[in-house]
């Protein structure tokens, strides 16, 4: 069976334990780089989006709801120089952008779980803690992941909460991003 479902624990995190937290995964995991990327978002949902990272670009969808604890994901990579052609086609066909991000991302591998720590204008920090999973291992997945918060000494933040904080981006984001 596939692991294409994306399980995830997200916390909002202070400047102070983005330091903390960065500093103990450079001692104790293997960091997987830092670098800059943009999503274009066509939904409200971020069900479809164009991620554009430095090792690649991809059309990616996810399904289920925006922040959901486990959300199935198909990634495509496309070209660097089809970036603006799929944006328009998708613009034809209907999809609108709805948010722009660009952000700093902080990668590590820790305990068999990608972490990252992002910085975004106007968003905040945030560390992601996740894994890939097959639909019958979810549960399990979620379970040790918010095993792996609470060793960081994090207590995940409600959905609600990240939700809230999004619909405020949706708003703004014209003026945070570049």
């Amino acid at each position: 069976m596939p692991k294409n479902i994306e399980v995830e624990v997200r916390s909002l995190i202070t400047p102070m334990e983005y330091r903390r937290l960065k500093a103990f995964l450079k001692r104790h995991g293997k960091p997987l780089g830092s670098h800059r990327d943009q999503n274009t978002y066509f939904d409200r949902d971020g069900k479809l989006r164009i991620a554009v990272e430095p090792y690649g670009a991809f059309l990616k969808y996810k399904g289920g709801k925006i922040h959901a604890q486990a959300r199935e994901e198909i990634l495509v990579p496309i070209s660097r120089k089809d970036i603006t052609k799929l944006e328009r086609l998708l613009q034809h066909l209907g999809f609108r952008v709805v948010v722009r991000w660009s952000r700093q991302r902080e990668k590590f591998l820790w305990r068999g779980a990608t972490i990252t720590l992002d910085q975004t204008r106007g968003y905040g920090r945030m560390i992601d803690i996740e894994k890939m999973a097959t639909p019958r291992t979810t549960g399990k997945t979620h379970q040790k992941l918010r095993g792996l918060a609470a060793e960081l000494g994090l207590r995940p933040t409600p959905s609600r909460e990240i939700s809230r904080r999004y619909r405020w981006y949706l708003r703004n984001w014209r003026q945070f991003y570049r």
